[in-house]
């Protein structure tokens, strides 16, 4: 676990991975010179549970030189990367585990609910719109695809793997990477020979919040994105099957370049500048005109509408399925069977889970159930706008 200043969500993230029902676990915090409260907090994890180790690194190096950190200090055959301010469902290092084991997968990740202090962030899982229900292989053609020729493919790069040590060998983060550094390992990993296994299990919860490094573009982030880009591409065999995704993946980093200089030159004042970039891509203003809708969105978006109890019932019914309220401020919900330890659902469960994500982002909800097959889908619930996981 990277973390910069990540005081107000660390004691949250970290008790997820400790409250794991695989417990043979270590959690090692790498602390990339945080100036506020991180390291007291980890230090004091560190006291409470022998399983916590802090590595309070000197100098601010990013998020791949913190996760390089950790993965030198880490002991075990397998490694799971999260991030500070994100969650774990409570099962998920066993079923990763079990069914990496079953799959024969050198990296295995699952699906990720989105959720955050905007509730514009909310209501979706990564992979919905795979609607799958079967595991499936990510290979280099399909990652390098989702950020080029193909976009209506999730952006796989924000994925959170478990990866078995030997199969990572010395590859390690790029430390030039301050954004898209997650991509690039996943990348050079498959391309090695690893098998990358995804499962349709949202098992991990995936915080949006005004902080986030992950989704904030600038000239030189994407500078030094295209530079690893073309480092890749040039170990490649010429005339290679990834030659035409290759080139579909660099226009578009191309054309990311042009826009992040566009709205540098825009915020700079350099009004002649942005001009004349315009007058040259025309299609940048389509650009500008979904970064303006997306700040109206998020205005806009509806008011919290206070507490709600949320009655969760194991039938047979589809995923999500509502019945009629049982009383005022209360919501019954309808829940599939619950997986098996190594095996995947019926029916995909990322409507329910984005479901779960978007009653979360205007209600804080209270979650009663009785059954492993509800518990299962309760701790798929993201906490509210707040800091504490949900009740």
């Amino acid at each position: 676990m990277a973390n910069r200043n990540g005081a107000r969500f660390l004691a949250a993230a970290a008790g997820s991975v400790l409250a794991q029902t695989m417990a043979d676990l270590e959690l090692v915090i790498a602390d990339d010179a945080s100036g506020d409260e991180s390291r007291d907090i980890a230090a004091g994890l560190a006291r409470r549970d022998p399983r916590v180790r802090l590595l309070p690194l000197a100098a601010a190096g990013g998020a791949g030189a913190a996760r390089n950190a950790a993965i030198a200090a880490a002991s075990g055959d397998w490694l799971a990367v999260m991030d500070s301010d994100d969650l774990m469902h409570p099962e998920r290092l066993e079923r990763l585990l079990a069914a990496a084991q079953d799959l024969g997968a050198d990296a295995v990740a699952d699906d990720l609910i989105h959720f955050g202090e905007d509730p514009a962030a909310a209501g979706r899982t990564l992979l919905q719109g795979l609607a799958a229900t079967a595991p499936f292989v990510l290979d280099a053609a399909m990652l390098l695809a989702c950020e080029g020729a193909d976009p209506s493919l999730p952006a796989f790069g924000y994925l959170k793997p478990l990866i078995r040590r030997a199969a990572l060998g010395a590859l390690r983060y790029d430390t030039a990477l301050r954004i898209g550094e997650d991509f690039d390992l996943y990348l050079r990993l498959v391309a090695a020979g690893a098998r990358f296994v995804v499962v349709p299990e949202p098992l991990y919860l995936y915080r949006r919040h005004t902080a986030s490094l992950s989704h904030r573009q600038s000239v030189a982030g994407v500078t030094a994105i295209l530079a690893a880009h073309d480092r890749f591409a040039a170990a490649q065999p010429n005339g290679g099957a990834l030659g035409p995704l290759l080139a579909a993946r660099r226009r578009n980093l191309e054309r990311m370049l042009r826009f992040e200089t566009l709205v540098a030159r825009i915020r700079a004042g350099q009004v002649a500048a942005a001009a004349g970039a315009l007058v040259r891509s025309p299609r940048l203003l389509a650009g500008l005109a979904r970064s303006a809708a997306d700040r109206v969105r998020r205005r806009a978006a509806p008011p919290r509408a206070g507490e709600l109890r949320l009655v969760l019932t194991a039938a047979g019914g589809g995923a999500g399925a509502a019945v009629p309220p049982p009383g005022p401020g209360q919501l019954a919900l309808v829940v599939p069977g619950r997986p098996p330890r190594v095996g995947f659902p019926s029916e995909p469960l990322a409507p329910l889970a984005s479901r779960l994500s978007a009653l979360a982002a205007r209600h804080v909800l209270h979650v009663t159930g009785a059954t492993p097959e509800t518990a299962y889908v309760a701790a798929m619930v993201p906490p509210a706008a707040g800091d504490a996981p949900a009740a």
